[in-house]
């Protein structure tokens, strides 16, 4: 009976099938460009930049003359033209707009561009978050991680923070490495070179799914994908502290054998950010078009897509504010 029943629907659906003649047409002319707004505009930085270009069929188009003008909480607080500040935006023909005014949390910014003498307008509207959770302590650990392939130096971060409490809360962590020839840095010096996070053994970074480097061999429908971005909720640890569980690569003092006359001092500085929702969601879609995952389930899962808040244009603008705490990580005394 049950044979007769699944035949029966398999016959029902061919005929449905073959019935539906109407075809939907596929557009392979190319559109009309639209101008393309792209920013992750930061609280307190002295610089944020914007970067222009316009849409096109498979790459982006250039735009040779843009303005932009920056409201904040309703003041125009800037006009500035667009720029190729350096060589390679030129060659990946993104104009960019420098704004150096400085945005606190809780601003509303607006940003207005015109280009190519008025013929392309677009603007964004975007809310910067209050100030994020507290960083209360971090404990490092110098130590060796084996990564799958390799051992190296690392250094073991532990940074226990404090949810903001009565809402829903996203965050993105970032940590900057940097090496000063001295007893001490300046003030105001920055470790300015991002370092790769290796979060395998941290639980609300991974997303609640723990994944080893052997998970691929015996699960080839895997579709747990690196957080490269680093962003996370507070699901986890709601209204609570919560100790975040990171890695990075370390280079030890004894590597600066060549620079035996001179004070070296290497700096970390763990930065946590607070986002908006809509830009935790912008670097989770670009997390999977950027893993290897993707090509091998594209076939399995529904397109990826790309959140976009610029009105009559396309792109994304971020807003994050940010705590963070800056320590010595190595120390090495010029030897006599």
């Amino acid at each position: 009976m049950k044979i007769e029943r699944l035949i029966f629907w398999i016959g029902l659906c061919c005929i449905l099938l073959s019935g539906c003649e109407h075809e939907l047409d596929f557009y392979v002319d190319e559109q009309e460009p639209q101008l393309t707004m792209n920013a992750l505009l930061e609280a307190g930085a002295t610089e944020n930049r914007v970067f222009l270009s316009l849409s096109g069929k498979s790459v982006i188009k250039p735009i040779r003359q843009a303005t932009l003008k920056l409201y904040v909480n309703g003041v125009c607080r800037e006009t500035v033209e667009g720029r190729y500040q350096h060589q390679w935006d030129e060659e990946a023909q993104r104009l960019s707009c420098l704004l150096k005014t400085v945005l606190s949390p809780e601003d509303v910014v607006r940003l207005e561009v015109s280009a190519e003498q008025g013929k392309y307008q677009a603007s964004a509207e975007v809310v910067m978050p209050p100030v994020p959770a507290m960083i209360e302590q971090v404990d490092t650990l110098v130590t060796k991680l084996w990564t799958g392939n390799s051992e190296f130096d690392a250094i073991q971060y532990k940074i226990r923070i404090r949810d903001l409490p009565g809402e829903r809360n996203y965050y993105r962590l970032i940590i900057q490495n940097g090496i000063y020839y001295a007893e001490r840095p300046p003030e105001g010096w920055i470790p300015s070179e991002i370092q790769t996070i290796y979060d395998q053994e941290e639980f609300v970074l991974s997303q609640g799914h723990h994944q080893t480097s052997g998970d691929e061999n015996y699960n080839p429908f895997q579709t747990d994908v690196p957080n490269i971005y680093h962003v996370f909720t507070d699901t986890y640890f709601e209204d609570r502290d919560y100790t975040l569980n990171v890695y990075t690569g370390y280079r030890p003092a004894d590597d600066y054998w060549y620079d035996w006359d001179q004070h070296i001092c290497g700096y970390a500085r763990i930065r946590l950010l607070q986002i908006t929702e809509e830009e935790y969601r912008y670097l989770r879609a670009l997390t999977f078009l950027q893993s290897d995952h993707l090509e091998n389930m594209e076939m399995l899962m529904e397109p990826v897509i790309i959140p976009s808040n610029v009105e009559n244009g396309l792109g994304f603008i971020g807003a994050s504010s940010e705590q963070y705490v800056q320590m010595e990580i190595m120390h090495r005394y010029p030897r006599k």
